[in-house]
């Protein structure tokens, strides 16, 4: 779908992306939409879908890296009554810090306790957010790259050096799994893409 839309359009998705302040009324709208009544969702949905599949795209992008955002601070903890208890028993309805209620980390099962996010803030992106961000990005910058309107296919060739150098650069703050890992040294070995 991403494919579809237009270059100026995905520019303009990498330059807002980072706005604390849309992820704040994001997540304000997305609250409050969540403790509205059935019909209220049933009413959004309508809404929804009469919007054109640009706007729908954009919604469910930024609508995921907000909910992103908004679990940052339980992410890696498997303890449900130490996460409601961290939340006061209430739903998520703030941005946090890794374990800011938590004793400043959380624990991965198999990992130990401790800060997966290091260098992260309320609001920040996990691991999976940075991802969904990164290839944004890519795609934003490989759609102004070419001579005209039209996008092609997402290439993972063209997508690693992008990676790597996000990797590497000390723009990556969040924890970086064993697959990525992995990945990372089957790459430095000269490992072939489709065979990754």
């Amino acid at each position: 779908l991403l494919s579809s839309l237009s270059t100026s359009l995905l520019l303009e998705y990498s330059r807002i992306m980072f706005s604390p302040l849309l992820l704040l009324l994001l997540a304000s709208t997305l609250l409050a939409s969540s403790s509205s009544s059935s019909s209220s969702s049933e009413d959004a949905a309508t809404i929804a879908s009469g919007l054109p599949l640009p706007s729908r795209i954009r919604g469910a992008y930024f609508g995921s890296l907000v909910s992103d955002a908004l679990c940052l601070g339980s992410h890696y903890e498997y303890d449900a009554p130490k996460i409601k208890a961290a939340y006061g028993g209430r739903s998520i309805d703030r941005y946090m810090a890794p374990g800011e209620q938590m004793g400043g980390q959380t624990h991965g099962v198999g990992w130990g306790a401790r800060n997966y996010h290091p260098g992260t803030v309320a609001g920040d992106q996990t691991d999976y957010g940075e991802y969904n961000v990164l290839v944004l990005e890519h795609l934003a910058a490989t759609a102004q790259e070419q001579e005209h309107e039209h996008s092609h296919p997402f290439s993972v060739e063209e997508f690693l050096p992008r990676w790597q150098k996000r990797l590497t650069s000390g723009g990556w703050k969040q924890w970086i799994c064993t697959q990525t890992k992995q990945t990372y040294q089957q790459i430095s070995q000269g490992v072939a893409t489709d065979q990754l």
